[in-house]
């Protein structure tokens, strides 16, 4: 079954162990992503989920970090030459994220779909050493009734 995973679940902790806790309130339906709520100073990690409509959630992703500064938190926007840059709004803030966390995301899930292969492989591999196995001890069980048949005899 080929699952639809259309949303993304953003979680952040204060250490890269964790714990981590989902920040968005309602799944990520696009590739960008904002956080607002951080403080100056204080480091974040940040990890990534792809989810399906049913809800059903992917492993999260390996974390990546950032910590906002006093001066960037502070700091206007610089004025360009010759007027004013409008301040970009929280959607054009998430717009700037979203290849990262499109890429986080598929990246992820295509990682889980060679792993499982992977372990389909194996899975064959193992039953046919299973198989070859119960071949060989049904072939030694018979050689040595055989024998013993001739040590009765």
């Amino acid at each position: 079954m080929t699952r639809k995973f259309d949303k993304a679940r953003i979680y952040r902790a204060t250490a890269a162990a964790g714990p981590y806790s989902q920040i968005n309130a309602s799944d990520v339906l696009t590739t960008n992503y904002s956080d607002t709520t951080v403080s100056a100073g204080t480091t974040y990690y940040y990890k990534v989920t792809a989810a399906d409509t049913g809800g059903i959630e992917s492993v999260m992703s390996s974390y990546d970090s950032g910590v906002l500064t006093e001066e960037e938190e502070e700091a206007p926007p610089p004025a360009p030459l010759g007027g004013a840059v409008p301040t970009p709004t929280p959607e054009e803030e998430v717009e700037e994220e979203a290849p990262k966390v499109e890429e986080k995301v598929e990246e992820e899930v295509v990682e889980k779909a060679v792993l499982e292969a992977q372990i389909s492989q194996l899975r064959e591999q193992i039953q046919e050493i299973i198989r070859q196995i119960i071949l060989l001890i049904t072939q030694l069980i018979a050689q040595l009734q055989a024998e013993l048949l001739q040590i009765q005899t």
